[in-house]
């Protein structure tokens, strides 16, 4: 047989299995790449950074057969993520390590074991994103073992069964693991036209399926409460009013808009991720006493990648996922103050848990209590605006309008969740943080809710 060289006769004869450009397309997710063609210069720093693993992690390398890097082809254009040696992935860009577990189908590496740094997923605090990671893997058969500076996940069931796992859990990620018609199975919408309504903004195919959920559960509980839907992706499967809204800026910036555009004249603004337990009469009514209502976030914490439930409310964080808003002008100078300051930043440094619509929102609010905001300084704006310091709120108890899914578990244990009429949150946060399913709160006649 012929040895594989860089170029001459051989070259020709493996030209067509050197590496393909990465796509951004939905497909395959990773691809093995043979070393032939890529070039001297790329195969040479490979070659470098297969023996840097092979050091570290001291793995044996005794073939170049058993060298493989692999791609993305699903998600950002993120070349050469992984590097396999033997039976061992690991992670080349430590950078990427948070994309490049979750972005990935991990059954498609087909290895025994992954290596990766926990710290280079999140740090100081091995908070949100390092349990999203740690979720994925234990979803999909992996057992987990975190020592200091180094991660090790063991693939603890047959790779058949990994890559059924995987299809699961993308069922789930996508919201397809869900029928909408099942949940409002029995139910007739009649919106009625009372000036009341509720509004939701979904951009992105997967967002519109979550909005579209959402509004199942409160078309369930509320049959005649209008819904509008403010989305990019045109009509869907309920039979609610849909909005078009060009997805030109950042989803932050979008939900101001959609705010400013709402065809009610009492509106209650629900995040997509959201699931309504009840009638939402009450705060409705609330809203012909007030301008402006809102809850505040829960207050926890993570220690040493663990979560840490402190406190159903945090006293200086109100929580933007469910908003009840009026339609007077006081309210909109309120609005147009929010959306202004969101304006001042790039679309590429906003995103969700860094300087979005909610940290903008807190930093106006502290300014508006009298407390100067430690980020941004809006002080001239907000002090010398009429329409925000005539506005009416009132802050109103999480436990029942947002119950967050970081303080599910406890509503759970101390009863409260009787009378929760709003849930928010994801369902992997439930699970992680409390063992909780939360179809049980999406699926009628759910297991859990038996007896």
């Amino acid at each position: 047989m012929p040895v594989r060289r860089e170029t001459g006769p051989s070259r020709r004869r493996w030209k067509g299995r050197g590496p393909k450009p990465a796509k951004t397309l939905l497909g395959k997710a990773v691809r093995s790449i043979r070393r032939v063609g890529i070039g001297a210069a790329k195969w040479k720093f490979r070659l470098n950074a297969i023996n840097r693993f092979g050091r570290a992690d001291n793995a044996a390398i005794s073939s170049q057969r058993t060298r493989r890097c692999y791609r993305v082809e699903a998600g950002p254009a993120m070349n050469d993520l992984f590097l396999t040696v033997g039976g061992t992935a690991h992670i080349i860009n430590p950078e990427k390590t948070y994309q490049a577990l979750m972005a990935t189908n991990l059954a498609s590496l087909g290895c025994d074991q992954i290596i990766f740094d926990p710290d280079a997923i999140e740090t100081p605090s091995r908070g949100y994103n390092f349990n999203h990671v740690l979720d994925k893997l234990e979803q999909l058969g992996f057992s987990i073992s975190i020592e200091h500076h180094r991660g090790v996940a063991q693939r603890a069931i047959p790779l058949e069964s990994l890559q059924k796992n995987d299809r699961l859990y993308q069922l789930e990620q996508d919201l397809s693991d869900i029928d909408i018609a099942d949940i409002i199975k029995g139910v007739r919408y009649q919106p009625r036209d009372t000036g009341d309504g509720v509004i939701y903004l979904a951009i992105g195919a997967r967002y519109f399926r979550e909005a579209q959920r959402s509004a199942a559960t409160l078309i369930r509980q509320n049959p005649g409460l209008p819904v509008t839907i403010f989305s990019d992706q045109g009509h869907g499967q309920l039979p609610v009013s849909y909005s078009f809204i060009q997805a030109d800026r950042s989803p932050f910036k979008l939900k101001m808009e959609s705010m400013k555009r709402s065809p009610y004249e009492r509106t209650i603004f629900l995040d997509s991720d959201t699931l309504i337990l009840s009638d939402l009469a009450a705060m409705i009514n609330n809203l012909k006493k007030c301008d402006f209502c809102i809850c505040r976030a829960p207050s926890f914490h993570y220690e040493n990648g663990h979560f840490v439930f402190d406190n159903y409310q945090h006293e200086s964080t109100l929580n933007t996922g469910v908003i009840g808003f009026g339609s007077g002008i006081a309210v909109r100078g309120v609005l147009n103050l929010w959306s202004d300051t969101m304006v001042l930043r790039g679309d590429d440094e906003i995103w969700a848990g860094h300087l979005g619509d909610q940290f903008h929102f807190n930093d106006v609010r502290a300014t508006w209590a009298g407390h100067l905001g430690d980020q941004f300084h809006f002080n001239d704006v907000v002090i010398k605006s009429p329409e925000f310091t005539r506005i009416n709120s009132q802050i109103l108890d999480n436990k029942i309008y947002n119950l967050r899914t970081y303080a599910l578990g406890e509503a759970i244990n101390d009863g409260s969740i009787a009378n929760t009429k709003i849930i928010h949150g994801k369902k992997w946060e439930a699970r992680k943080f409390w063992s909780v399913d939360f179809d049980q709160f999406v699926i009628p006649n759910h297991p859990s809710n038996e007896g």
